[in-house]
């Protein structure tokens, strides 16, 4: 029984696809306090209360956060390459490069079959429909509802010598809201402690390449989008003490010429000033 059950384990683990996560951490800005150092004291004291923390979780968790990391780093597609019992996942180790135009919504989130036969040739099944169509490689290939370019990735083929083009693949378009609603099933926003302005960001990926770069984008997009704020903040109160300058300095000009105005009508002389003169 002891033998079976590791011979089985074995196999469950050779058949599984593993689940790489990758974490990144933020520490929140004070708005509260100038820079760092500049009164220890009260840079030793609790300054982040929980709301403040929950409301940053909840924008890095955010559409429109997640919408600028994605057009960034593009998941909008994703390459398997078909194997007799799973599927392998390929982000930046796929013989083939694969452009896929889609004028029809139909064809998002479905799988397309994609059986590379030589260097030249190659079919693609459609999804749902199971027609095959015959393409050429570096050829666009028209489809009801879409195109599809596929070529050879000749610098890695040139690098792993003994990685071979032939092979069937699975490709997938997805939308930008269905792409969204499965990272978020994927990511993991908390705070390292309530009383630390210290937030946890979590994906997990069967690539562990993708897992790493998405992590640090939605990082480096929470920290350009604050700054963003901050900057158009200050540039609009610039731009109203600005106008508030403009607005004064023209009443102070008028006032002084109404002054001028009335010395001259009642002749008034201002003896120091002569005097000096």
């Amino acid at each position: 029984c002891m033998v079976a059950g590791i011979w089985i384990a074995k196999k469950y683990l050779s058949y599984t696809t593993p689940m790489y996560e990758s974490t990144t951490k933020l520490r929140l800005a004070d708005v509260g306090e100038s820079v760092t150092g500049a009164n220890l004291f009260k840079d030793l004291d609790v300054f982040a209360s929980a709301n403040k923390i929950a409301a940053e979780i909840e924008v890095i968790k955010s559409h429109v956060l997640l919408e600028k990391v994605l057009d960034k780093i593009g998941y909008h597609t994703t390459l398997y390459r078909k194997g007799a019992i799973k599927n392998t996942e390929l982000y930046n180790d796929s013989p083939i490069n694969l452009q896929m135009s889609i004028e029809d919504d139909q064809w998002y989130g479905k799988d397309f079959i994609i059986s590379v036969k030589d260097t030249e040739n190659y079919t693609l099944t459609l999804p749902n429909v199971g027609t095959t169509l015959a393409g050429k490689m570096d050829e666009s290939l028209q489809f009801e509802g879409g195109k599809l370019l596929v070529g050879i990735n000749r610098p890695l083929l040139e690098e792993k010598r003994n990685m071979t083009i032939i092979g069937t693949y699975v490709y997938q378009v997805k939308n930008k809201e269905a792409l969204i609603q499965e990272v978020l099933t994927h990511l993991d926003v908390t705070s390292v402690d309530k009383d630390v302005p210290v937030i946890r960001i979590s994906y997990k990926s069967a690539v562990p390449e993708k897992a790493a770069v998405f992590v640090n984008a939605l990082a480096s997009a929470y920290i350009d989008d604050y700054i963003s704020i901050k900057y158009q903040a200050a540039e609009t109160t610039a731009q109203f003490l600005d106008n508030r300058i403009d607005e004064v300095s023209k009443k102070l000009s008028n006032s002084e010429n109404n002054i001028q105005g009335y010395r001259d009508d009642k002749n008034i002389i201002n003896i120091r000033q002569e005097t000096e003169t």
